[in-house]
C-alpha cells in the first residue's frame, strides 16, 4: 500500500517520538502495530491521523484534513465580537420567535425554517390565550400568526390570520390601531380570534363554544423594530 516510516534523527539522552506513517490511505482498525500517539498521514486525501486507542482495535482520530484548520472563534452579523469555544464547543441558536432551528450531524449544521407550532384547547365560550408575544421596553413588535381549529369529532373548524402591532414606551405596552383579522369557520356557533395587550405582552386569543372541544394551532413570525 506505499507505507513508509518517515527516519529521524536521536540525539543522545534525547528520546525521538516515533516517526509518522505516511501512507496512500488512510488508517483502519486493523492497522494496530503502533504505539498510542502515533501520527499516520494520509497522501491521498492529504489527511492527518492519531492513534488514541488499540484496546480493542485501533482506533484512529482524524487531526486535520487538506486545506482546513481549527475553528477558533464565530462571529455573528449582530453584533457581539468573535465568540469563543466554551468546552471546545460553540452553540448555534436562533431567537424564540424566528420559528428557526440549527440541525446538526457530524461535519454539517443545517438551519431549518421549522415554524413553531402553539396549541390550546378550548370547551367554552371563554377567551383564551393562545400565543403570547413579550414587548419590551422601547420597542415595536409586529405579530402574523397563522392559525386553525378544529372540533374534536372533526364536524367543524376554521382557520385564518391575525396580524397585530404593538409599542412600548415606559411600563405599559400599547396597541396600534386595530388588528387585522381574516377568520373562516364553519361551526354553528360563533368561535373567533382577535389580539389584545395585556401588561406588556401582545396576546393571541380565541374564543370557542360552550360544551364544545376546539383544539387550536397557531405559527407565527414575529417582527420587532428596536
Amino acid at each position: 500500500m506505499g507505507i513508509r516510516k518517515i527516519q529521524g534523527r536521536r540525539s543522545p539522552g534525547v528520546p525521538l517520538f516515533p516517526p509518522p506513517v505516511v501512507a496512500n490511505r488512510s488508517p483502519t482498525p486493523t492497522d494496530t502495530n503502533f504505539d498510542l500517539g502515533q501520527i499516520w498521514v494520509d497522501t491521498q486525501t492529504i489527511t492527518v491521523f492519531i492513534l488514541a486507542d488499540i484496546s480493542g482495535g485501533a482506533t484512529w482520530s482524524q487531526a486535520t484534513t487538506a486545506g482546513g484548520s481549527p475553528i477558533q472563534t464565530l462571529t455573528g452579523d449582530g453584533g457581539g465580537g468573535a465568540v469563543g469555544p466554551t468546552g471546545g464547543n460553540i452553540d448555534l441558536a436562533v431567537g424564540n420567535d424566528t420559528g428557526l432551528q440549527f440541525v446538526g450531524v457530524p461535519g454539517t449544521s443545517t438551519m431549518d425554517l421549522d415554524p413553531q407550532l402553539v396549541s390550546v384547547q378550548t370547551t367554552d365560550a371563554t377567551p383564551t390565550t393562545l400565543d403570547t408575544v413579550a414587548v419590551v421596553t422601547n420597542t415595536v413588535a409586529t405579530a402574523f400568526w397563522i392559525l386553525s381549529y378544529k372540533r374534536d369529532d372533526s364536524t367543524e373548524g376554521g382557520g385564518g390570520t391575525v396580524i397585530a402591532s404593538a409599542r412600548r414606551a415606559g411600563a405599559g405596552a400599547l396597541l396600534i390601531g386595530t388588528p387585522n383579522v381574516i377568520f373562516n369557520e364553519d361551526s354553528a356557533g360563533t368561535p373567533s380570534v382577535t389580539a389584545v395587550v395585556v401588561g406588556n405582552n401582545l396576546l393571541l386569543q380565541v374564543t370557542g363554544e360552550a360544551a364544545k372541544t376546539l383544539d387550536w394551532d397557531t405559527t407565527f413570525v414575529i417582527v420587532r423594530r428596536t
